[in-house]
């Protein structure tokens, strides 16, 4: 279930310390007056920090470790801004917020893990920039938003999940940088719409991958 924007400063998994916050316009960004788009990335990062499952020691996003080097978080070099971001849940319910939709410079979100629980966040459509997207043995549940198929950037779509809900949305035949399209769901193949399932076979079914198998055409 999703949280909704007004409730998020009264939900218990989502209390981070004002001076958290803060300290993304001091310590944890380098020069953060050049650099408001990295600050506000920070600040959206710490926001949802709690609800992604910090507790499982994975996440290591505190004022006392740099940005640069906290876990799953990719910060670009030139024009500094978060491109990357990769979580794995542990043995704590984890869930995707919409705030998450604000780091509008990703180019790959890995979200990983069956404590994932919750509906996808329609706000996974503000992500423009996404060339990756893999959401991989959660519990996350569907139906997959229509807004996902806005990210006409997508090279790489993978979902496998607790219910990806039907049908996935045919709109998906018009992202045409797709390269690769993996749909499963409580751990059966889904079928694939047929623009992709040759290029899924040429891969898959070489037996060069651990994956091999037979694509059905949607």
């Amino acid at each position: 279930m999703l949280v909704r924007r007004d409730e998020l400063k009264n939900s218990a998994d989502l209390v981070v310390a004002s001076d958290y916050i803060a300290s993304c316009s001091d310590s944890l960004v380098p020069d953060p007056k050049e650099n408001p788009g990295l600050v506000q990335d920070c600040k959206t990062l710490l926001s949802i920090r709690d609800g992604l499952g910090a507790g499982n020691g994975f996440l290591n996003w505190s004022p006392n470790v740099p940005m640069t080097e906290w876990r799953g978080v990719t910060v670009a070099v030139t024009l500094p801004r978060v491109i990357g971001l990769e979580v794995y849940s542990g043995t704590r319910i984890a869930r995707v917020y919409p705030q998450i939709g604000s780091l509008d410079a990703l180019l790959t979100l890995v979200l990983a893990g069956q404590k994932f629980v919750g509906n996808f966040p329609v706000e996974l459509g503000k992500l423009t920039s996404l060339q990756r997207l893999e959401i991989i043995n959660t519990s996350l549940t569907g139906p997959v938003p229509p807004e996902i198929t806005a990210l006409d950037s997508l090279r790489i779509l993978h979902l496998d999940t607790d219910n990806l809900g039907v049908p996935v949305h045919p709109e998906l035949t018009g992202l045409e940088n797709l390269r690769e399209l993996v749909l499963v769901e409580d751990g059966e193949w889904r079928c694939t719409p047929a623009q992709f399932a040759a290029i899924q076979r040429s891969k898959y079914e070489s037996g060069s991958h651990p994956n091999a198998r037979t694509f059905t055409e949607c």
